[in-house]
């Protein structure tokens, strides 16, 4: 099972909370629906690169095809963008969505024929110029073709790697495919229990996992499909939506596996009604943090399955939740709780809710990406312009690449 400092955001000791804000008021950005693909059947497409250019530490934010055709007006190049996130040499990848905001084309026969400066293209002097206000995955655009077998096309676009709020509204709800991969409560010092992610934004996540439906279950290592939502869930899905800010609270100031001082002796609990006592100190486990959610989030409570937990210590959590975790909302360095909401079919009753912790990026963060060609077996990105800086181009094949 997943570490807790191995998630997606680490957390150390107790953060505060913030004040109240619904950071998904106004939904400003939305995905279009457009698979415009990347289109040279012949060949890899080309991979479109942020982050400096350097093979070894740039970004490769999605891909670029290019492909020919005739209209009543002339011959035209057709350049598709797909942006897809995709990034095999970003190791700290994230997973946050990248979007295009602005896209600016030129082609000539020679690179002399992009206009530059001392060998460094200027982009607001290319032949077009496309603004995407909301932000755009992909998209084709067409721009004249030169009369040549190789033209030179250059492909420059302002991107956007999304963060927070610009994350969430852009991101969920989503389509998901996923499992939990280990026995719930079996490693107390972990999550209660791991989700795997297979394709989409999350492909590939292992992430801290917790069940907040105690009414169906859940069968391991068994691939389902479902939605994942941030808020405004489909009526059914938890007893209680309205706690998750609560939820929230408790995953972002306890984690399993760190030792806690005992907050003293005779102490209340509203939530179970009695008197708590915690002599010494106390190693978080995961059944106890389960124990605790379910307290918050669900009207039928439950022991099974929870492994080593504290009795008192969950009725604690649950207090302090009620207490402090009113209108509290994630915010920078912390997690979200992601609800996963399997789909109903006909060979399976409805899934378990689980939840699973979510690190989002601080904040939105505008790139420069370039259409670039590989050189030298994929050992470079090659093909820069004569100029300082890290901008490529394309020499596009029109006798091998196939007409629209």
């Amino acid at each position: 099972m997943m570490m807790a400092a191995a998630a997606m955001a680490v957390l150390i000791g107790k953060v505060e909370g913030s004040s109240h804000l619904n950071l998904r008021q106004e939904k400003q950005r939305k995905l279009p629906v457009n698979d415009a693909g990347c289109s040279c059947e012949t060949e890899t497409p080309y991979p479109f690169v942020a982050d400096g250019g350097e093979f070894e530490t740039s970004i490769e934010v999605g891909c670029v095809g290019v492909s020919e055709g005739v209209s009543e007006v002339g011959s035209y190049l057709q350049i598709c963008f797909d942006i897809g996130d995709l990034t095999p040499n970003d190791q700290g990848d994230d997973s946050s969505p990248t979007l295009v905001t602005k896209l600016n084309l030129a082609a000539g026969c020679s690179v002399s024929d992009i206009p530059q400066k001392n060998g460094n293209p200027i982009v607001g002097k290319f032949d077009l110029e496309f603004v995407y206000a909301e932000g755009t995955d992909s998209a084709c655009e067409k721009i004249s073709k030169p009369n040549c077998d190789y033209p030179i096309v250059a492909v420059h676009a302002d991107v956007e790697k999304l963060g927070m709020a610009d994350f969430l509204d852009v991101a969920f709800p989503v389509d998901v495919n996923f499992m939990v991969t280990t026995d719930p409560g079996s490693d107390v010092n972990a999550s209660y229990f791991d989700t795997l992610f297979n394709g989409g934004l999350l492909d590939g996540q292992l992430l801290n996992g917790y069940c907040v439906d105690t009414g169906r279950t859940i069968q391991l290592n068994s691939w389902y499909t479902g939605v994942a939502y941030i808020d405004d869930l489909p009526g059914g899905s938890i007893d209680k939506p309205d706690n998750l800010d609560l939820v929230a609270w408790l995953i972002n100031n306890y984690d399993e596996g760190t030792t806690y001082i005992s907050p003293g002796t005779d102490i209340f609990s509203i939530t179970c009604g009695k008197t708590l006592s915690f002599p010494g100190s106390y190693a978080m486990t995961s059944g106890t943090m389960q124990r605790a959610i379910w307290y918050l989030i669900d009207d039928n409570q439950s022991t099974s399955g929870l492994g080593a937990y504290n009795q008192d210590w969950a009725c604690y959590l649950a207090d302090e939740a009620f207490e402090n975790g009113n209108g509290f909302v994630p915010g920078c360095g912390h997690v979200f709780p992601l609800i996963l909401v399997p789909n109903t079919n006909a060979q399976r009753t409805i899934g378990q809710t689980t939840i699973v912790e979510l690190g989002v990026p601080c904040e939105t963060i505008g790139e420069t990406a370039w259409a670039a060609m590989p050189l030298n077996g994929d050992l470079d990105y090659g093909l820069d312009f004569p100029g300082k800086n890290w901008a490529t181009y394309i020499k596009y094949d029109s006798i091998n690449c196939p007409s629209e």
